[in-house]
């Protein structure tokens, strides 16, 4: 049974990339409102990590073994303690870093070239594959709901790619030649 696209994985108001604004330097520096949006307060530490004893540095990202998450020996190969680490990196940090996935390192390296390529392109080119209105996928900034949303000083590139029925190719670029 094919599966069909999933119905609504939300939308994203449209925002300048961030390519295009750092290239205007002289307009931000006579409108610097459009700048607004992307600054953040600086984090206080003390609040990353409250339980922290005093001093200790307490700024790194996750490390969720995924070895040990899927080890089928359970509590004897720590499967029970690395699924309260990820739930502990999915509450407090809501991101994290996977070592020992299984992934060949030459595939991680061939999918980082591929994308490197495809944000090296002229704006023009990417903007080809721009999200449309009310959906996610494609070039842009996704998850913007709001005009007051502090944003990410980052342009993003989203397809779905699992199962391979989700896919939309007609957002696959063709540059470099072995994205897809």
């Amino acid at each position: 049974m094919e599966e069909t696209k999933p119905r609504n994985l939300g939308g994203s108001l449209p925002v300048p990339n961030v390519q295009d604004l750092a290239g205007r330097p002289d307009e931000l520096a006579v409108t610097p409102t459009l700048l607004r949006r992307y600054v953040r307060p600086q984090p206080n530490t003390a609040d990353l990590r409250p339980d922290a004893p005093a001093g200790e540095e307490q700024e790194h990202v996750p490390i969720i073994d995924l070895g040990r998450l899927l080890n089928p020996d359970g509590l004897a190969g720590g499967r029970d303690e690395e699924a309260a680490r990820l739930r502990s990196a999915c509450e407090d940090w809501g991101f994290f870093q996977v070592v020992n996935h299984g992934i060949p390192e030459e595939t991680v390296e061939e999918m980082k070239k591929n994308v490197m390529g495809f944000f090296a392109l002229p704006l023009a080119e990417k903007t080809a594959f721009a999200q449309q209105p009310g959906e996610i996928e494609g070039y842009g900034q996704a998850f913007v709901v709001s005009e007051e949303q502090t944003l990410d000083w980052a342009d993003m590139f989203f397809l779905l790619t699992q199962p391979p029925t989700y896919r939309d190719l007609r957002l696959w670029p063709s540059n470099p030649s072995t994205f897809k």
